[in-house]
């Protein structure tokens, strides 16, 4: 039982530390102008903003049509790093118990 909890615990680690990374690098890259890379990177966020509707407004500096953020977007950012580490947690999990077992 107490070999269990710790393989949670460091799966849990394990997944706020990726989860850590991935966003940080993904902020830098977006810095830098790679958009498409960081958003990449940022999976979590690009699958619930894609499920968040978008108000269409028109610019007048771009002269194009852009998406104006809501509630919801800003409630699927932060929605995102609670999926983002129970991913990373069950991945690092299974990879865990697996190498536990003798398993590669």
């Amino acid at each position: 039982m107490r070999s269990n909890v710790a393989v949670f615990l460091k799966a849990l680690g394990a997944g706020v530390l990726v989860t850590v990374v991935m966003t940080l690098a993904s902020y830098f890259l977006s810095e830098a102008g790679a958009t498409n890379l960081s958003t990449v990177l940022f999976w979590p966020n690009a699958l619930l903003q894609s499920a968040a509707p978008c108000v269409k407004i028109e610019s007048s500096v771009t002269g194009g049509v852009l998406c104006e953020g809501t509630p919801l977007n800003e409630l699927a950012f932060l929605a995102s790093f609670p999926l983002s580490v129970a991913v990373y947690s069950a991945i690092a999990y299974i990879i865990i118990r697996r190498r536990a077992r003798g398993g590669t």
